[in-house]
């Protein structure tokens, strides 16, 4: 277990050095794409459409890191791919139920911003 939690540990230290380079750059030249993405107020089908999103993209970069480490660096030895997809899997699911819990939800807001 100490590998997929070390490997767990290196993939998110990862994602965040990857979050926080692309936030100072939107700070810097002011273009806030991604930052106004998480601030927008969502309608509620679209918040649902962002969390799956959301959880999607976790999981493919946690499946990409891993197929890197282990298959295109040889970096680790005894891995087992299934393991990892069950972990990945479990903590996508967790990070679309919090994702959808904490972001910028109008429930008065009509799905699609009223196009539909």
């Amino acid at each position: 277990m100490e590998i997929y939690f070390n490997l767990l540990l290196k993939s998110h230290l990862c994602l965040l050095a990857i979050i926080l380079i692309v936030y100072i750059i939107e700070v810097i030249t002011g273009m806030l794409l991604i930052i106004r993405w998480f601030r927008y107020k969502k309608d509620p089908k679209t918040a649902i459409g962002a969390a799956d999103m959301q959880a999607v993209l976790y999981f493919l970069f946690n499946i990409g890191y891993a197929v890197y480490k282990v298959y295109i660096k040889h970096e680790i030895s005894g891995f087992n791919f299934l393991i990892w997809l069950v972990i990945v899997l479990v903590l996508s699911i967790i990070v679309r139920k919090l994702y959808f819990k904490y972001q910028g939800v109008d429930p008065t807001k009509p799905d699609y911003e009223g196009k539909l």
